[in-house]
Parts: C-alpha cells; sequence; structure tokens
C-alpha cells in the first residue's frame, strides 16, 4: 500500500477523501518544525527519522525478517481513528 492510497482510506474515514500524503525536503521539514516552535534536537531527529523512513531501510528489514502480520486492516483502524478524530 503507497502513502497514498493510507492517506486516501484514513481522509475517507474522518470525511476528507481528498486527503493525500505530501513529501516534504528536509528543509522544509525543519523549517515547519522551528516555526511550530519544537525543540531543536527533537525537531533534528524527526527530520532524520523521517529521510529514513523514505530512504526505503526500514521496509527492506522489515520484509527481511518475514513478519507475522496482524488481523487488523487499515479500513478497520480508520473507522476507530475516525471515531476519536471527530469527537475533537
Amino acid at each position: 500500500m503507497t502513502c497514498n492510497e493510507a492517506a486516501k482510506i484514513i481522509g475517507t474515514a474522518v470525511g476528507k477523501p481528498w486527503l493525500k500524503w505530501a513529501l516534504i525536503s528536509d528543509k522544509q521539514m525543519l523549517q515547519g518544525l522551528k516555526m511550530a516552535k519544537v525543540p531543536a534536537q527533537l525537531a533534528k531527529l524527526l527530520v532524520e527519522m523521517q529521510a529514513v523512513m523514505h530512504s526505503g531501510a526500514p521496509l527492506k528489514n522489515f520484509h527481511k525478517n518475514n513478519p507475522k502480520m496482524g488481523r487488523v486492516k487499515l479500513a478497520d483502524f480508520a473507522k476507530e481513528f475516525a471515531a476519536a478524530y471527530n469527537q475533537q
């Protein structure tokens, strides 16, 4: 499943079917985190985490270890998420 496919499932559940996954540069993310007043060290770590996630390395390791998959599907989780999201 792509990030945009996941975003569509969750977006649809919360009444925003147009929701898309937007990949931003490390520089843009760091700037946004600074504007949100996230502490500098935490912001740096979050940017590094995004870079690693989008490098594909964690997914390769995930599949290499052949994990047993759970039974909860994203569409089912999205319903539960939407209920919590809409309570705000």
